[in-house]
């Protein structure tokens, strides 16, 4: 291509002795070629002739050699192969081999993609005239364009293959090429050369058609894409009149760091019609992906409903964080249409729940989630939206349910009702129930855990979406958003917005690096990806973003429904037990005490079988619920006290391929630190599996905020203990507690034991009361002088059931007090969410977790087992189930 003056290095001085030399020999030339028209001199174009003349275009201060080069293409004789085929992800590949002047022009096509793996380029399928058009514009270069069907060119675009094809001799010649300023100085001199009859009177560029040299309009090339802001972009080499195009955008800004002018997305139409306007310049805009654009499109036709969240019920909006209350308005903003992907432990049930209480016009609801979690969900709803046990169904395979919800089994022959104000249904029994509950046509959808919708050939997957997609409102939760691998996110998307993400080739061949038969491994265009799904559908905060709006520590409940079989077991020893505990108090009042000590020690042994029986028919729930916490890829603690649980997460965990610590009464001392420095600084062990004995005190681990109880332990000081191992100095995020119970277990004893002592001692584990411990006697703590909390410790310890003081025996002994002081210089600090806490550990029943060594030690003290009484007492739901 002619350069401008800087481009040849010459002076004015030089380009007029150029200029005036090029015009006296060309003048020469002319006559001499005038005096031997007549000759048999061999023509131009003869074989043997085709050599240049070589003039003499001296200049006093340097040589021509010096100051004219040769075409870059010299030597180029081989002819270029150019493929251009049908690609995935409705896209069009170019294949070439490589030669930079063919780079550039396949640069200059809107939308191209360089696939390093394939070596091609690949461009938006609408671009394939514009594709050829580039190429074609080559025409110094010897090219063969294949365009493999069913690719064709439109009407009016020549085929490049025949017809770009150079024959003038020049083309196996070596080009001399001269100064534009020249060439057109003599040009003007000299205009009536080109109506010589030599075949070729002198090789300058435009003297085959005899056309004056004209400047071309100044090109410019701009493109859009969407910032991670989530507005559009618009980047291009710096021009005044594109400048002042966009500075007539509405509400378009120039952002001086990233050198990027920015406006919203409804401003892209106004920005695409002032470029195209100005008129002294070829505008090329490199449009948004068509996917984006779609997404953007969708997105904007949602109705912004902010205004709605006002009614949300009054105790649950006081207990929302700043953060949350973000999240309930952004989902209202996409029309009730959101992926709420928030760091696990941030409280996305109860954003989601927020949400749904402002929609309550299009009550029913369906709540789509793992097995492990429908019971908790059920307990959720009636706790924040005041809705009635009754009016909430629950789909169950197997298991009993407690708390008084309607429970649906989708065993048996008999027709399946899912009518419930509020629909709880697991994503495998979904897949059952899809006819059913597409016929129901439920307006709002909750999806927790979305990523269980993850795989695209699933046949859950392709339940669920279906499902989402009809749906009035729609949310899906996740913490897990799986941007890193762009394909698990796709199903999630499309349930969310199906006019944008249409075909899985388009977005695989853009997000996904490409595939081959239909495998999408890859990632590609990550930041695009990131910003459209930001701007579209989803909030995402981690725990670090919002850590000054968290407390130190959430505790958490998880009910989970238990396999109907061994459930039998457990129930026939819960009834021998309450049989047992019959009998012994008729010995008490007969005053048999031989008869007493029996029953005593055959109570003792039912209590630990119940126990020992109810971890290993809690093992797959577990299981379960530790899948969807590996699903997060945090790391985390788990503390179980049995032999069998422990051994049946290490299972788990081995199926899986994670790595893991385990620590329990069979590691020797001498590794157990080595086992925490593995666990503390390998960020790829992600589980440590403790024993709540063996691992509750003494150790740091700190690397996890997470601590998960499969299991629990009779007294709150072996609990306080186990989370502080996580809780500590040096922790640096909020730690999350979750505790697995199971109804109808030894869970209730367990958990009324606990409660019981918190009562005796005053141990408050969370709460803004007075920093100073609370006593039995002491004054109480008036109901509502704390701030509302989300799922603290205390506000689960209720007892399932338990006697009043006047339904106790009268003549018995009253109720154990503590056998300490109540204040005592033997304190550990346990911090609550907001205040600091005191526990007081000098109660020697701490030092027992075996409920028979915990028996016998109070026995010991008080000379009766009452204190068992309101503990143990167990109310059964029915008594014909056993």
């Amino acid at each position: 291509m002619l350069g401008d003056d800087d481009d040849w290095n010459l002076s004015p001085e030089e380009l007029d002795a150029l200029e005036r030399s090029a015009a006296t020999q060309l003048a020469a030339q002319q006559q001499r070629h005038v005096q031997s028209s007549n000759s048999s001199a061999p023509s131009w174009d003869s074989p043997s002739k085709r050599v240049l003349p070589q003039y003499d275009f001296g200049s006093p201060q340097k040589n021509i050699a010096t100051l004219i080069s040769t075409s870059p293409l010299k030597g180029a004789r081989g002819i270029i192969r150019v493929k251009i085929f049908e690609d995935l992800g409705g896209r069009i590949a170019c294949q070439a081999p490589y030669n930079s002047h063919l780079v550039e022009a396949l640069k200059t096509v809107p939308g191209r993609s360089w696939d390093a793996s394939r070596k091609v380029w690949t461009y938006p399928e609408a671009g394939l005239e514009y594709l050829v058009n580039a190429i074609k514009s080559l025409s110094h270069l010897k090219l063969s364009i294949e365009v493999v069907p069913p690719l064709s060119l439109n009407a009016g675009v020549s085929n490049p293959s025949t017809a770009d094809k150079i024959s003038s001799p020049e083309d196996e010649a070596e080009i001399w090429c001269t100064p534009p300023q020249v060439l057109s100085s003599v040009q003007d001199h000299h205009a009536g050369i080109s109506q010589s009859k030599s075949p070729r009177p002198c090789q300058f560029p435009s003297s085959r058609d005899g056309a004056s040299v004209q400047a071309p309009k100044k090109s410019c090339y701009v493109k859009f894409f969407l910032h991670h802001c989530g507005k559009i972009a618009a980047k291009f080499d710096y021009d005044t009149e594109v400048v002042a195009a966009l500075k007539r955008v509405p509400r378009a800004d120039y952002h001086a760091k990233e050198r990027l002018w920015m406006f919203p997305v409804s401003s892209i139409s106004k920005a695409e019609e002032d470029l195209k306007a100005i008129k002294d310049r070829v505008i090329t805009i490199e449009p948004l992906e068509p996917i984006v654009k779609r997404a953007l499109e969708a997105t904007a036709t949602l109705p912004d409903l902010r205004d709605r969240f006002d009614l949300i019920d009054e105790k649950l909006r006081k207990t929302l964080m700043e953060f949350q209350i973000e999240g309930v308005r952004f989902a209202l903003q996409h029309g009730g249409r959101a992926l709420i992907a928030d760091e696990m432990g941030l409280g996305k049930t109860l954003q989601a729940l927020a949400v749904v209480s402002c929609l309550h016009e299009d009550w029913p609801v369906l709540i789509i989630v793992p097995s492990s979690l429908r019971v908790h969900w059920a307990n959720m709803v009636t706790t924040w939206l005041n809705v009635s046990p009754s009016d909430i169904t629950i789909v169950l395979s197997q298991g009993s349910c407690h708390g008084g919800f309607n429970i649906v089994r989708t065993t048996g022959k008999h027709k399946l009702l899912v009518n419930g104000l509020f629909n709880i249904v697991s994503y495998d029994a979904l897949t059952k129930l899809g006819d059913i509950i597409l016929r129901t046509g439920f307006k709002i959808v909750i999806a927790d855990e979305s990523h269980y919708m993850k795989n695209p050939q699933a046949k859950r997957t392709n339940v669920c979406v279906p499902v989402l997609q009809k749906a009035k409102y729609a949310l899906l939760l996740t913490g897990t958003p799986a941007l890193s691998r762009p394909i698990e996110l796709f199903k999630q998307l499309q349930a969310l917005q199906p006019t944008a993400y249409q075909k899985i080739n388009e977005y695989g061949g853009r997000y996904c690096q490409g595939g081959f038969f239909g495998v999408w491994q890859g990632s590609s265009n990550r930041e695009e990806l990131h910003a459209l799904v930001k701007s579209t559908v989803m909030i995402r905060r981690l725990k670090s973003d919002v850590l000054s709006q968290l407390p130190k520590k959430r505790r958490e409940q998880i009910f989970m429904t238990l396999d109907e079989r061994g459930m039998k077991q457990i129930r026939a020893l819960l009834h021998e037990l309450d049989t047992v505990k019959t009998a012994m108090q008729a010995a008490l009042q007969a005053g048999n005490k031989e008869e007493v000590m029996d029953m005593r020690t055959e109570e003792r042994t039912l209590i630990s079988k119940i126990y020992s029986e109810t971890a290993e028919v809690k093992i797959p729930a577990v299981q379960e619920f530790l899948e969807t916490m590996l699903e997060g890829g945090c790391k985390f603690l788990v503390f179980a006290h049995h032999q069998v649980m422990l051994d049946g997460i290490q299972e788990l965990l081995q199926k899986k391929k994670v790595k893991f610590i385990r620590i329990d009464g069979k590691t020797p001392a001498a590794s157990r630190q080595d086992l925490v420095k593995t666990f503390q600084e390998k960020e790829d062990v992600k589980v440590a599996v403790l024993g709540i004995r063996a691992a509750g005190v003494g150790l740091t681990l700190t690397a996890a905020s997470t601590v998960v109880f499969a299991e629990m332990s009779w007294t709150p000081g072996d609990l306080v203990q186990a989370e502080d191992r996580a809780h500590r100095i040096g922790q640096e995020s909020a730690v999350n507690v979750y505790y697995l119970h199971a109804h109808d277990t030894i869970d209730d004893f367990i958990w009324d034991a606990v409660q019981h002592k918190l009562e005796n001692l005053g141990q408050v584990l969370d709460g803004q009361g007075d920093s100073s411990m609370q006593v039995a006697g002491s004054k109480e703590v008036e109901a509502g002088s704390q701030s509302q909390e989300q799922s603290t410790l205390h506000d689960y310890m209720k007892p399932v059931s338990k006697l009043s003081d006047n339904d106790q025996n009268v003549s018995g002994p009253k109720r154990v007090q503590s056998r300490s002081s109540p204040v005592s210089s033997k304190r550990r600090k346990a911090p609550g969410p907001v205040s600091q806490q005191y526990i007081d550990l000098t109660d020697q029943s701490d030092m027992y977790e075996d409920p028979e060594v915990y028996q016998d030690d109070l026995i010991g003290s008080t000379g009766t087992s009452d204190m068992f009484e309101p503990c143990l007492q167990y109310e059964f739901a029915d008594y014909e189930d056993y």
